[in-house]
């Protein structure tokens, strides 16, 4: 298959370009990992394949729209919270 039929192809089925496609996967990714790990956010940006911070930090914002670090407090205080409700 050629490069600029797998575009068309990605393109029609999830209606995003292939860069969208990967950003949101590699976000999806890093958001996990803020929640199920303790590590700096600088190493999981790293891990999931962003070599610029700043462009990870403005990648995620995109997404969440709140910045990683946000994401991780507010959704590590609801999982807490969820967890005294059981």
């Amino acid at each position: 298959m050629s490069q600029s039929t797998f575009y068309r192809k990605l393109k029609a089925l999830t209606s995003l370009t292939i860069t969208t496609y990967i950003r949101n996967i590699r976000i999806k990714k890093s958001s996990y990992l803020l929640l199920k790990t303790n590590k700096s956010i600088s190493d999981i940006a790293y891990q999931v394949g962003y070599n610029d911070l700043k462009y990870f930090r403005t990648s995620f914002k995109k997404v969440h729209h709140i910045s990683s670090s946000e994401y991780r407090a507010k959704n590590k205080e609801v999982s807490l919270n969820s967890g005294e409700a059981s």
